[in-house]
């Protein structure tokens, strides 16, 4: 062929390829599973010794204490609970008696005398009667009551005298206040119909029981529901059988009936009292269950629908369940697209003195507007409301949806928490934790020192049978911001008297440690001996209240559109739109409007519904539709809508639209070893990679996986504030790297599979590119990173450079770090020291400043991931090689490594700076992970790939134009070098010798093509 013929040959199919290549769609951060605790685990967390903290700013009785401040995954059941017309208000709580003994856990059990005013079962210290009494090993926790019509309490609770006989426990007092309990154990798997969820049903318990009470023509029925727990084997998330129990007045106990699977502890159950033989059983049932291939996210945990069950004969038979929620609407709904989430795991219900049902529960919100559909955020919640009345709508009870910064309420925690729905004097109370009461803007002031957010308890009131609500009421109001252990006024697990009459009765815990302490199960925070404390508030009748909330709270990247300017090659839309959800969430009509605040750059086209009515009550939600472009330039512009409404400014959205020929989203594609798979990313990321972790380090043989998440870190010296990260969820769109290419995979069989791409700052000020290899051979389980970072200003940058990983190595015990300064590596593993466990770590193949294991408790928890300014100073000022764990082993159950690769690093223009990194896991203890990470070192030697780390020009294979990447500019650049008379390639054959041929011609141009666009081999490295 004609040399000229071949250039237009190869032109054309260029210009075919990009008419036929589309955009590339998002792939959504994933959520951590979080584990259920038992109370099986060992107890092992940091405490502090001194006992019964004084004084406190936390209103109430103190009844008694328990170091394990921890009352429930999910919902909280009823803990205290008051027949009308009775004199004697009953408690119950799980109280640990040590920090170090995981046989100190018991149930304490504590009766108010209304008349009197007077404790029953003694008080503060000394308070309460302890269940189980006799052996002392013999443990019990999580537990609720409900009253009998003659005022005898009625406590449910799972424990037993060892992990063997552990179960479902329940029994009523002999007659009122007296504490003469006997309780009887329900049986433990399998349940009547002998259905196996999952894969250890049988190896299972029946546990965390909610109980109520029923009168059968005289005949008391305790009714209690269940939820399978899987054995400490099991991975977190596993799928677990709701279970449903009725003791008669003989105390026999019938098998387990199977209700239904869920992933929460979230089943609760309530009898009717107009009519004894009318219950329900009310849980949270996963929209989507693990491995669906309709589900968008797969957050099994997160996404589920409020359901419920009704029998209408005591229990014996059961319905098929109702759904109150129905979010998916049978499936034909996009549920990442839902701004206000889906149900979590909080759940509460009650049966009203004219017997209509009522069910409550929150949901964490979702930036979908932003493409974060399927991230939910715990900082960030609703509370929500239905009943079986003529309307039957969904109302909003109460807006925790600021402040979302800051503000870290711990696992199975949401800003908004723990709901209780009570009726007293007509009317209805829900009470609930806040954190983040203590705001300014979108930052919460009041945390512990550790990091975690202070809670207060909050009560709100409606008139309207629940469809609108008042504002709320603090009525713990006690900050205490950055608070040692001890010092702290952490109020939360409250829960609510169902009935009552002139006030509202609400126990809770006054930790004095922020974050759920359970020993070593889970050890948010520092471990103290907190009171449980009694609180009585006269009902109200709520005050008008004007209150609406709105989503998203900002748009940016991902958000583009290309130019309209006439360019050439351009794909994607020249305009596009994001929708503004508001809500009414008070209990008064108005009005709101939406207007342009600022657009300097004109990129605002128009608003759609700008303004209406939005009522109080059913039908309290509408929405905006704001069209951007078209733009005529390329470039990033900035805008802000303001909204007003209840005759005010309730807040503005700041607006970042990207305006480029050529966009790309954040991508990724799962790899494999003979051992493991694992997820890579075209921005310099790895890990949190699927929705169904199977990117994520994922283990074959273990059926778990030893890392969650990866990433390059750049903070300009200047500013450390100024930090680009993409790893961990808290990066926000500023943070964030922008992808600046597809991600390319290559495969060379029998050697290696490898995968790329390029990335840049939100400011392009820095380019890069990451690279991945995956060698091919069973002997050699590891991956090998490369990245290339880029001065892509017109001035010199000095920047400091790190990366970080976070570890997740399964075993069932707590992770601890190691240090091997002669590899540059730091590691992770579980189980104890020196045993041959699981490990996972990292080699920089250059030398570096140093590293260190970092306790995610200070590090990741307190800020949903690194906060710019500390990870920047870290950075900026960290030498030597740290495990911080060795400072306060007992503390830190999960940890993360962070490297620092480069500091104070100058990059004139153009210039470039690239390091590799050799990552192994594996199962066969220290000695063979060191062994993997030599044979990763020695393959990158044989395969000639540089690791030096370079500072002036250097050469990216293809990368003829020296922008960093190889992309068609350089498919261009060497078309005009070639036959225009143009420039050279930037490092002449080394850059340009696309084939390894040893000269730079027309055959290194289709060698690109092929590889940019037709997925061939990769850039040859000549040089």
């Amino acid at each position: 062929m004609p040399r000229k013929t071949l250039i237009l040959f190869v032109l054309s199919a260029f210009i075919v390829t990009l008419t036929v290549t589309s955009a590339l769609a998002g792939v959504s951060s994933a959520v951590k599973k979080n584990k259920i605790v038992t109370g099986l685990e060992e107890s092992n967390g940091e405490y502090v010794n001194t006992p019964h903290y004084s004084p406190s700013a936390s209103p109430g009785l103190t009844m008694g204490y328990t170091w394990y401040d921890y009352q429930a995954n999910g919902t909280p059941g009823r803990q205290v609970s008051l027949m009308p017309g009775s004199s004697y208000l009953h408690f119950v709580w799980m109280k640990g008696h040590s920090p170090t003994s995981d046989t100190a856990r018991k149930i304490a059990y504590n009766v108010r005398n209304l008349t009197v005013g007077a404790w029953v079962h003694g008080s503060g210290a000394a308070g309460g009667k302890i269940y189980p009494q006799g052996d002392i090993n013999e443990i019990g926790g999580y537990t609720s009551c409900d009253v009998r019509s003659d005022g005898a309490v009625v406590i449910a609770f799972h424990g037993g005298p060892d992990a063997d006989n552990y179960g479902t426990r329940a029994g009523y007092d002999a007659g009122a206040p007296n504490g003469f309990i006997t309780f009887g154990q329900a049986p433990k798997p399998p349940n009547c119909e002998d259905i196996v969820t999952g894969k250890f049903e049988l190896d299972s318990k029946y546990i965390w029981p909610v109980v109520d009470w029923s009168d059968s023509a005289g005949t008391s029925i305790i009714q209690v529901v269940s939820l399978e727990s899987p054995p400490s084997s099991a991975s977190a998330g596993e799928i677990q059988s709701v279970i449903y129990y009725r003791q008669e007045a003989n105390g026999s106990w019938g098998c387990g009936r199977f209700i239904d699977s869920v992933y929460n502890v979230s089943p609760l159950i309530r009898v009717d009292p107009t009519d004894n033989a009318h219950v329900i059983i009310a849980y949270l049932k996963p929209v989507y269950y693990e491995n669906d291939p309709n589900d968008p996210c797969g957050l099994t945990q997160w996404d589920n629908d409020v359901v419920y069950v009704e029998s209408f004969d005591y229990g014996k038979t059961w319905t098929n369940f109702v759904n109150v929620t129905d979010y998916s609407q049978g499936g034909t709904v996009d549920i990442s697209t839902l701004p206000n989430g889906l149900a979590y795991t909080d759940l509460t219900a009650m049966f009203d003195t004219n017997g209509k049902l009522h069910i409550v529960w929150n949901t964490a919100l979702r930036d979908v507007a932003a493409g974060e559909g399927c991230s939910p955020d715990a900082s960030r919640s609703r509370i929500w409301h239905w009943d079986d009345g003529p309307s039957g709508c969904i109302t909003i009870v109460y807006d925790a949806s600021t402040p979302g910064k800051d503000n870290n309420p711990g696992v199975w925690n949401l800003s908004a928490s723990k709901p209780n729905i009570s009726e007293c004097n007509g009317k209805f109370y829900v009470s609930f934790t806040r954190f983040g009461a203590d705001a300014s803007g979108d930052y919460n002031l009041d945390n512990s020192a550790g990091g975690f957010a202070n809670g207060e308890i909050f009560l709100t009131a409606s008139t309207s049978d629940g469809v609108t609500w008042g504002e709320a009421i603090n009525l713990t109001n006690s900050p205490s911001p950055d608070c040692e252990a001890g010092d702290c006024d952490s109020d939360h697990w409250p829960t609510m008297a169902i009935y009552s009459s002139d006030s509202v009765h609400i126990e809770y815990v006054n930790d004095k440690d922020a974050g759920g302490w359970a020993g070593g199960a889970q050890a948010e925070g520092v471990g103290t001996d907190n009171p449980v404390n009694y609180l009585a508030y006269d009902c109200f009748t709520p005050a008008g209240y004007c209150n609406v909330g709105f989503t998203p709270n900002s748009i940016g990247y991902p958000m583009w559109i290309a130019p309209n300017d006439g360019s050439t090659g351009c794909t994607g839309d020249i305009d596009t739109t994001f929708t503004i959800s508001l809500v009414n969430v008070g209990n008064q009509n108005t009005t709101y409007t939406i207007t342009e605040s600022s657009d300097p750059d004109n990129i605002i086209a128009g608003i759609t519904n700008s303004s209406a009515s939005l009522p109080a009550g059913c039908g309290n939600t509408a929405e905006a539709v704001v069209t951007l472009g078209p733009v005529a330039s390329e470039g990033v512009y900035n805008a802000e809508i303001s909204i007003d409404a209840c005759g005010t400014t309730i807040g503005t959205i700041p607006i970042q639209l990207f305006v480029y020929c050529d966009f790309f989203v954040p991508e990724s594609q799962t790899l494999s070893t003979s051992c493991w798979s694992i997820g890579v990313w075209n921005t310099p990321r790895a890990g949190l990679a699927q929705r169904d972790d199977q990117g994520n380090m994922y283990w074959f043989t273990l059926d778990d996986y030893f890392m969650y998440d990866e990433g390059l870190i750049v903070t300009y010296a200047n500013d450390v504030s100024n930090t680009t990260f993409s790893m961990f969820d808290g990066s926000d769109s500023e943070r964030e790297f922008r992808a600046l290419s597809p991600l390319t995979v290559t495969e060379v069989t029998g050697e290696y599979t490898y995968a790329t791409g390029e990335f840049a700052t939100q400011d392009t000020a820095i380019t890069g590119v990451s690279e991945y290899w995956i060698p091919s051979h069973p002997d050699t389980c590891v991956m090998i990173e490369r990245f290339k970072i880029c001065n892509n200003s017109d001035a010199a940058i000095t920047i400091h450079l790190g990366e970080g990983i976070d570890w997740d190595i399964p075993d069932g015990g707590k992770d601890h770090g190691g240090i091997d300064e002669s590899r540059n590596m730091i590691y992770q593993y579980s189980g104890e020291p020196g045993s041959e466990s699981n490990y996972g770590g990292a080699s920089i193949c250059t030398n570096i400043p140093g590293a260190a294991i970092m306790q995610n408790d200070e590090w990741v928890y307190p800020n949903s991931g690194y906060t710019p300014d500390s990870i920047g100073d870290f950075l900026a000022t960290h030498t030597g090689w740290v495990n911080w764990e060795n400072t306060d082993p007992d503390s830190a159950e999960d940890l993360s490594c962070t490297y620092v690769i480069a500091q104070n690093l100058t990059l004139e223009v153009d210039s470039c700076y690239f390091y590799c990194k050799v990552k192994a896991s594996t199962t066969g203890g220290l000695t063979e992970l060191q062994a993997l990470i030599d044979k990763g070192k020695a393959w990158i030697t044989d395969h000639g790939i540089e690791c030096g780390g370079g500072g002036g020009p250097s050469c990216l294979p293809g990368d003829a134009d020296g922008s960093g990447g190889v992309d068609i500019d350089d498919v261009v650049y060497l078309i005009n070098y070639i036959f225009g008379g143009g420039p050279e390639p930037v490092e002449d054959v080394c850059c340009g010798d696309a084939d390894g041929s040893g000269a730079v011609d027309i055959d290194d141009v289709v060698y690109l093509i092929n590889y940019i666009f037709g997925g061939g081999p990769a850039p040859v490295d000549v040089c």
